[in-house]
């Protein structure tokens, strides 16, 4: 159950009502080459808010700001999107983020991720995956796990992704950090109330 309070838009105040519609903007108008991921996982809108937004939009102007980062992030990367999407996993599943992993493990089905490799992430193991995933993968558990990378799995980023997929790797993993981190705090529930690591062990 979540520690915030179910909300609807005609709930919020003024100023968060303005925030919620900003946000539908964004969305709106964020469709690229990379929409048929995204398109009909997730991105419907209910008449309740939920995910980050039902916390984020608590705070004046910091919802849009947020949801532009990330939209900014999946939309305008130099990096494929079946990699951005193990990478999210990689996040999701360090935090034991329920709603995180959830949405994205259906983003990474439709991009191509089997369903065994997702189970592999879910339960905080290696997967066997292509060369170029298997670094991203390597990279984010690194910030992840050790809080730092070393030269040599650097140089191996920096000559397989160059300098714009460095920034938005590391970008990536700590944007997603930010909303799990959120979404933990205020112990937001996947949909359904699913829970998808209370059958694994804790990291």
């Amino acid at each position: 159950m979540s520690r915030l309070p179910s909300l609807s838009p005609e709930l919020l105040a003024p100023e968060l009502q303005e925030d919620h519609a900003a946000l539908a903007r964004l969305r709106r108008h964020s469709a690229t080459a990379r929409s048929d991921v995204y398109r009909a996982l997730g991105e419907e809108r209910s008449a309740t808010i939920e995910g980050p937004a039902s916390a984020l939009l608590f705070s004046p102007g910091l919802a849009p700001r947020v949801t532009d980062l990330g939209l900014h992030l999946r939309n305008g990367s130099s990096l494929p999107v079946a990699l951005m999407e193990l990478v999210i996993l990689s996040v999701a599943a360090h935090w034991r983020c329920a709603y995180a992993w959830d949405n994205h493990a259906g983003y990474a089905l439709r991009a191509g991720i089997s369903e065994a490799v997702i189970a592999t992430l879910r339960d905080g193991r290696s997967p066997v995956l292509p060369e170029g995933q298997a670094l991203a993968l390597r990279y984010a558990r690194s910030l992840l796990d050790r809080r730092s990378i070393d030269d040599g799995l650097h140089r191996e980023v920096l000559a397989r992704f160059r300098e714009r997929g460095v920034v938005e790797l590391a970008a990536l993993v700590g944007y997603y950090g930010l909303l799990c981190s959120v979404l933990t705090a205020f112990d937001v529930p996947a949909r359904g109330d699913r829970r998808p690591f209370a059958a694994t062990t804790s990291r």
